[in-house]
């Protein structure tokens, strides 16, 4: 790529990681690399800024939105389970009609367009590629679940505690909340 021989493999993916991002734009919540500012700071304002600044209150819950737009997606997702959008090809319906497209391209159509520079794995998604190069070849382990002490990279740490532990994950402020099968927070990790 660019002619740099480097013998550690830590220290090859943090390098080969920059060619991804060349302009270094990298979260300081979460550690996944942006290109371009402005996709960082709508990626923070979304999903990690303070809920002061976040003045659109669920009426059903304690959730906060910076806009009416994620307010709406939020009560049809969690409270109304409003699944308008069938796939053509399997039972999933959805919730907006951009995620059915995302689910045929991925799931039955099985596109790939970004490839991990490290790895040749491919992913639909270009965020999807940063965060497998964040969680597996940087290592980024920056939760550990409090039932089985096992650490993650946040976004999986989420999925592991719903597959293996039934329990429900929410992330809020930086904060992560875990409920249980009554919905009682049961721990919080910060």
């Amino acid at each position: 790529m660019c002619g740099v021989s480097i013998g550690e493999k830590e220290q090859l993916s943090a390098h080969l990681a920059s060619h991804v991002t060349p302009s270094g734009y990298k979260c300081a919540y979460c550690h996944l690399p942006f290109t371009d500012l402005a996709l960082l700071r709508d990626h923070t304002s979304i999903n990690h800024s303070d809920t002061s600044k976040k003045s659109f209150q669920c009426v059903q819950c304690p959730s906060k939105f910076s806009g009416t737009y994620h307010l709406r997606r939020h009560v049809k997702t969690m409270h109304e389970n409003s699944r308008e959008h069938q796939c053509p090809d399997c039972p999933k319906k959805f919730v907006e009609q951009h995620c059915l497209k995302r689910h045929i391209r991925n799931v039955h159509k099985n596109i790939r367009d970004h490839t991990c520079p490290i790895c040749s794995r491919g992913f639909t998604y270009r965020q999807d590629m940063f965060r497998h190069i964040v969680s597996v070849h940087q290592k980024v382990r920056d939760v550990t679940c409090p039932v089985c002490n096992k650490s993650f990279y946040h976004r999986y740490f989420i999925n592991h505690a719903a597959r293996v532990h039934d329990l429900t994950v929410k992330q809020r402020d930086g904060i992560f909340y875990i409920y249980d099968l009554e919905g009682r927070v049961v721990h919080k990790i910060s």
